[in-house]
């Protein structure tokens, strides 16, 4: 999941500097769109780990769930 987010976070910065670059439009173009499909890919792939409970971290509120149904009760 870390990697995700790392990936998330450079695609994010990449999209924020992407226009002061310089570069012509046709490549901003190309550009904007090959990072936008990046960013939907990795989403998708990140709902799929998700939906199949492949994430290594788990929610806050699922983990006070799995505490209350194992008899630790969560401290307020």
């Amino acid at each position: 999941m870390r990697v995700r987010n790392s990936v998330m976070v450079l695609l994010g910065v990449l999209v924020m500097v992407l226009p002061f670059l310089g570069l012509p439009g046709w490549m901003k173009t190309i550009l904007f769109v090959v990072l936008g499909f990046v960013v939907a890919v990795v989403s998708y792939f990140s709902g799929v780990a998700h939906r199949s409970g492949d994430m290594t971290t788990p929610l806050h509120s699922s983990s006070v769930q799995n505490q209350a149904h194992d008899g630790v009760h969560p401290q307020a």
